[in-house]
């Protein structure tokens, strides 16, 4: 069952999120590196550290270090294929930390996507930037029994972030800029006359959208010119692309002699100049 607390905490965001939009937005650099320079508190460290060898809480399944090196990616891509869980990444200098959680299949990729791509937390992409990959390490706190799939997304992912809420409740990450976690829009389906109601409107929305935005619309030469180069380019660097437009624009040439007896068959006009 899902925790009561969890829920009122889940519907007092929904209610607040363009609130909480803002908020994030308004965060500028300064204020991110400043948590992300913030230290943890010793006390707490040392209360619930999943490193340190006193804590009674150290339950972690599993722990990867070395990050930089490809042997502990592959490995961490190898061990985690068809699981979900929670996950943490640990700042090794700072003791800071983020906390995350994947569906099935998706934890290496959330992985890379914090460490490597930098489109996960933007405290944790500073952090990395910062202070290398090699000073951290990702850890897997938890793994979520049974398969996340489309079929069951709404439900057991809803499970699973209140996993998640746990341990960030638990061990309070300098690094999550969201202190709850939340189930995105696409966890959830719609049914199929919504999905063909807001493709309807989306559609013509769109339609109006061009055609407004085109209409007594002039180019300048230099836009012009611009496009053609890049169009120029895209032509050139793909051969499926030249091999179509060959195709189309050729005709079957056959060439004869004074005779008018054929001598040979050609697919087009450039294929008779080159002989």
């Amino acid at each position: 069952l899902i925790g009561q607390k969890w829920l009122k905490n889940l519907r007092n965001f929904s209610s607040n999120d363009s609130k909480s939009d803002s908020q994030l937005d308004s965060k500028s650099d300064s204020q991110l590196d400043s948590q992300l320079d913030s230290q943890s508190d010793p006390q707490f460290d040392s209360q619930f550290d999943p490193f340190n060898s006193n804590n009674p809480l150290d339950n972690a399944v599993k722990i990867y270090d070395d990050l930089h090196l490809i042997t502990t990616q592959i490995l961490i891509r190898d061990e985690n294929r068809h699981k979900s869980g929670v996950y943490k990444i640990y700042n090794k200098i700072s003791n800071n930390f983020y906390i995350g959680s994947a569906i099935t299949n998706r934890i290496n990729s959330r992985f890379r996507n914090h460490m490597f791509h930098g489109t996960g937390n933007r405290i944790t992409k500073k952090a990395v930037n910062k202070y290398g990959l090699e000073n951290f390490k990702f850890v897997i706190l938890e793994y979520y029994p049974g398969i996340i799939s489309k079929e069951n997304l709404k439900k057991e992912h809803i499970l699973l972030l209140e996993r998640e809420n746990y341990w960030i409740n638990l061990l309070n990450p300098v690094y999550n800029i969201l202190k709850i976690a939340i189930p995105g829009p696409n966890n959830y389906t719609h049914s199929l006359e919504t999905r063909e109601k807001k493709k309807a409107n989306f559609s013509e929305a769109r339609r109006e959208f061009i055609r407004n935005l085109n209409l007594n619309k002039s180019i300048s030469i230099e836009t012009r010119k611009r496009k053609q180069e890049s169009a120029l380019i895209r032509y050139k660097s793909d051969p499926s692309l030249l091999e179509r437009m060959a195709k189309l624009n050729s005709k079957p040439v056959t060439l004869l002699d004074l005779n008018n007896n054929i001598i040979q068959d050609f697919p087009g006009v450039r294929a008779l100049l080159n002989i």
